[in-house]
């Protein structure tokens, strides 16, 4: 259990963190890898993913991975977004807020 400032940021085992991994409070994570300069919104749960470098999870986002289940580098995934299990987000894909999804290709936009 991480804090700062008063507000705590839950990081349960298997978890790995990069360099420059900025948390927001009340985020939950378990059993996933989080690449470099990746940012997780405030209560955000993010469990069995592979995060690559440079993504953006949004407030309230739900990412319920499984096996083979990650997220491309620099992807955004707007706040109230979920990614189904075993779900694969591309390079540079987006998602929109409040969005649910399976795969999203490199470079994709889900609306």
């Amino acid at each position: 259990i991480l804090k700062a400032a008063g507000l705590t940021r839950v990081v349960l085992p298997g978890v790995a963190l990069r360099n420059q991994v900025s948390v927001g409070p009340f985020a939950v994570m378990a059993d996933c890898t989080l690449g470099s300069n990746v940012a997780v919104g405030s209560h955000a749960r993010l469990r069995k993913v592979a995060i690559d470098n440079g993504v953006q999870v949004g407030s309230g986002s739900c990412l319920e991975g499984g096996t083979g289940s990650m997220v491309g580098a620099d992807a955004a995934l707007g706040s109230g977004s979920t990614v189904a299990p075993r779900g694969i987000i591309g390079r540079n894909a987006q998602v929109a807020a409040g969005r649910t999804v399976q795969d999203v290709p490199d470079g994709g936009i889900a609306v």
